[in-house]
């Protein structure tokens, strides 16, 4: 699995992380608010 970090704003004190396979279509992102998980999307 190889992936970049991508950091992406989503508020003052949010950010998303996304994650994605090289050469396809697979991806995780993770994104959190105020230092906690507020959400995640998974594509397999």
């Amino acid at each position: 699995m190889y992936g970049e970090p991508k950091d992406e704003y989503t508020g003052d004190s949010g950010f998303a992380i996304l994650t994605y396979q090289e050469d396809t279509d697979h991806y995780a992102k993770l994104t959190f608010l105020n230092g906690k998980i507020k959400g995640y999307e998974l594509y397999i």
